[in-house]
């Protein structure tokens, strides 16, 4: 069993973790979502017939609120064949992105919810679990640094 987390350490992570979350709130704009449109528009295939201005701005309605950060990474994970349930070769239609998207964010909130939770200190009980172990919170803190990257790139 790894040793008990420094106080230092904790406080390094939960603010790394409440950095992400806030940076999430920031949402996509007008630009960023047809920017979207016009890269998976570009690099994938379209269904045939389908109208370029209607789906465009189909995109816009269904996007809005999405995270900036969320947006990004998803667009980039689609053209890369990496998004998860999305279909790599044919551009998605906008209710398939929206829960990928959707899904993306849930997923960080709830590692980075998951993580604070772990970090708060319990009191020596029975039947409460032990503090995380400082190799997991040095993993975690790397894992979350990569999000920032992603975040502030």
């Amino acid at each position: 069993m790894g040793q008990k987390p420094s106080i230092v350490e904790v406080e390094r992570v939960t603010s790394l973790v409440n950095d992400a979350l806030k940076k999430l709130e920031k949402k996509a704009s007008e630009e960023e979502i047809q920017t979207t449109y016009l890269v998976l528009s570009s690099g994938l295939k379209s269904q045939l017939g389908s109208d370029a201005k209607s789906t465009a701005l189909a995109y816009l309605y269904a996007l809005e609120g999405v995270s900036s950060w969320v947006l990004q990474t998803a667009t980039k994970n689609v053209l890369k064949g990496k998004a998860e349930g999305l279909n790599p070769t044919f551009m998605p239609s906008t209710a398939d992105f929206y829960r990928y998207c959707e899904k993306l964010e849930s997923d960080i909130r709830f590692r980075a919810n998951r993580l604070l939770k772990n970090l708060e200190k319990p009191e020596k009980g029975t039947n409460q679990k032990a503090p995380m172990p400082s190799e997991r919170i040095e993993k975690l803190q790397k894992e979350l640094e990569e999000i920032l990257k992603g975040i502030e790139g």
